[in-house]
């Protein structure tokens, strides 16, 4: 209990107004967060969880391109800015190929990020924040993948934010457990791309 009294006050405190976040290029390591999901994604929870670490080479990797336009990140030339943005030299194989192993790495990035927090903390309580980073960062950490389009954000952020603060202080052990099993079996019962909503009953779900 103690450990979740931890995490609600350390949310509280990081639960700023969210249409007033700006959003984070992802070659800048930040900790954590990439505009309005930083509320939920503190850098860390008072000696529970630390994911400095891991948030920081999640940046590096998003960043990866930002500075390239050749080799595997030519696709950039493709989105807005570039110098074929809007051609039909878009359109063939090529970089629809490199835009394909764009959001393969981008996958590869998320899935490294939750590992790296799971290895590098012991504690049930950082190991359901881990999937929700992977899991949020899907969108709300979209626009910091250089040259690729975000997914937008859900159309209530705030209401989107209180469910995983919800959860993440007063979901139960079995909730936990069910939630990490479910990830690990390849089976989630949860998509973050939808609106979420939490109750005490059924820990969080779906809308």
């Amino acid at each position: 209990m103690l450990i979740r009294l931890m995490i609600f006050v350390f949310l509280c405190i990081f639960n700023t107004d969210l249409k007033a976040a700006s959003s984070v290029g992802g070659s800048e390591p930040n900790g954590c967060g990439s505009g309005w999901n930083a509320p939920f994604v503190p850098d860390k929870i008072f000696a529970v969880c630390d994911f400095t670490q891991a948030c920081n080479e999640h940046d590096g990797c998003y960043g990866k391109c930002e500075k390239s336009l050749v080799g595997n990140c030519e696709y950039r030339r493709c989105r807005e800015g570039g110098d074929l943005y809007g051609k039909s030299e878009c359109d063939n194989v090529k970089f629809l190929k490199l835009m394909n192993a764009a959001n393969i790495r981008r996958e590869q990035c998320d899935i490294d990020l939750q590992n790296k927090i799971i290895s590098t903390n012991h504690n049930k309580v950082c190991s359901v924040v881990a999937i929700v980073y992977r899991k949020a960062v899907r969108f709300a950490g979209d626009q910091a993948f250089v040259g690729i389009d975000p997914i937008p954000a859900p159309p209530e952020p705030k209401q989107y934010n209180k469910a995983i603060e919800d959860f993440l202080t007063f979901g139960t052990d079995k909730q936990f457990n069910d939630f990490i099993k479910a990830e690990q079996q390849g089976v989630p019962d949860v998509d973050f791309q939808r609106e979420l909503i939490f109750t005490h009953e059924n820990g969080l779900k779906n809308k």
